[in-house]
């Protein structure tokens, strides 16, 4: 059993373990033991001694009810001993405490609603129609003179004392039930509605990211498929034609590019699907920025010497930081190959490191085409439109993504600054506080 922090949902059991009758039964049962308890003390001052008993041992019936239900998990056994005894008790109430002239049938009144607010659906009906048999049978008796023939009560007085507080606790514990009752089904209601806004966001949320997906898969299908078409036609024409040395080494060169940029499509494409199933293995680590760009800056630098781009690095020697040195580079290489690929012929693009304040931050700029402000907004995410370089490379949009995908997980963070005709600049910014 489960005890909770709240003392009351320890009592009665919490939503997670049982249904809402069975808690509400659990309510009643202990409601029920303090009625006991009340209804001795006022009988002990009433001098019904008859009474003072019978209602000690239905003390205890009512506490192993509660106990049947909420610890051993009987709930049907429990509650069907609650209602036998329930009704010995107004039998026993009737005949010892003043018939039809006492308490007893506003007690049975008051039971019989109670209970068949609480009574599991397949036998509040039967239980009903008992509790209505038995006050046909109390009528019955008290009209043919078969009820008890000795008023117990000392005065007069006590008759309508005993009538009255009989009346006010069990209203009273009644009433405090239901407005349980009414917290607990407001609490619920509150708990399906919140779900029910959350399932509407998620489902949202899944559309969109469907739609995305759908527009992602279109151009996938389109801007692979065109360059592989024109790679065919070009071998078509290199195959059954002769060209002069010129148009073969243009056609070549624009073989060459489609190539690579075919090549490149499918690594981020694969790169960002095998991180959507598996997820990206993140191993953060202090690392030396000059030794593990080394790669990837020469090749960014020869591409740029073919292209006629000046190159710019300044990166600090020995430079140490904490990251994933894996993750960082497709981040600077996917940001350096953009800059070059929207940078003319005898403009620059760079890349500046510095550490301070606990952040390191990379700057990768260049003096390209820029961007309006309607792309920047879209950056990073799937609507990003693919856009042709100056030498006409293309791409499908997944390098940006993935950069940021990488930069989260470092718990940092990229912005971008841009001007048609300027050029544009990522900032990358990671914190090197070690978890």
């Amino acid at each position: 059993m489960r005890w909770d922090k709240n003392i009351w949902h320890t009592l009665i059991g919490s939503r997670e373990e049982f249904s809402g009758s069975e808690r509400t039964f659990h309510m009643v049962c202990l409601a029920a033991t303090l009625a006991m308890i009340l209804g001795t003390t006022q009988n002990i001052i009433l001098g019904l001694d008859e009474l003072v008993y019978t209602m000690a041992a239905v003390f205890v019936l009512l506490f192993f009810c509660y106990i049947l239900s909420r610890v051993y998990r009987k709930f049907i056994a429990g509650w069907g001993i609650f209602v036998s005894f329930c009704v010995v008790i107004l039998g026993i109430n009737y005949y010892f405490n003043a018939g039809i002239d006492g308490p007893t049938l506003i007690t049975t009144f008051i039971i019989l609603i109670f209970f068949f607010a609480i009574s599991p659906v397949k036998l509040a009906w039967g239980f009903s129609l008992l509790m209505i048999s038995l006050f046909g049978v109390i009528i019955y008796c008290d009209f043919h003179g078969l009820g008890p023939n000795v008023i117990p009560y000392e005065a007069e007085a006590d008759k309508y004392i005993d009538i009255y507080f009989s009346y006010t606790w069990t209203l009273l514990i009644v009433l405090a039930i239901f407005y349980r009752i009414r917290s607990d089904m407001k609490t619920q209601n509150d708990t399906l509605r919140s779900q029910k806004e959350a399932l509407e966001k998620s489902q949202d949320e899944l559309e969109a990211s469907n739609q995305e997906l759908n527009r992602l898969f279109s151009i996938i299908s389109h801007d692979i498929r065109n360059p592989l078409i024109s790679i065919e036609g070009y071998l078509e024409v290199l195959e059954k034609d002769d060209l002069d040395p010129a148009d073969d080494e243009r056609m070549r060169g624009e073989l060459l590019n489609l190539t690579k940029s075919s090549s490149s499509m499918l690594d981020h494409l694969l790169t960002w699907s095998k991180g959507q199933i598996h997820g990206h293995r993140f191993c953060s680590k202090h690392v030396q920025i000059d030794e593990e760009f080394e790669g990837t800056l020469a090749l960014i630098e020869d591409l740029s010497k073919k292209k006629g781009v000046v190159f710019e690095s300044d990166i600090p020697d020995d430079q140490q930081v904490i990251c994933d040195p894996d993750l960082m580079v497709i981040v600077v290489r996917n940001l350096l190959h953009n800059a070059l690929k929207f940078t003319s012929e005898g403009n620059s693009i760079g890349i500046t490191s510095v550490v301070q304040d606990d952040h390191w931050i990379m700057t990768m700029y260049d003096q390209g085409q820029g961007m309006s402000q309607e792309k920047q907004d879209s950056l990073f995410t799937l609507k990003a439109k693919s856009t042709f370089g100056t030498n006409n490379e293309k791409g499908i949009g997944l390098g940006l993504i993935l950069v940021k995908e990488f930069i989260d997980q470092h718990n940092g963070s990229i912005s971008c600054q841009s001007k048609i005709g300027e050029g544009t600049t990522f900032i990358v910014t990671i914190p090197q506080k070690e978890e």
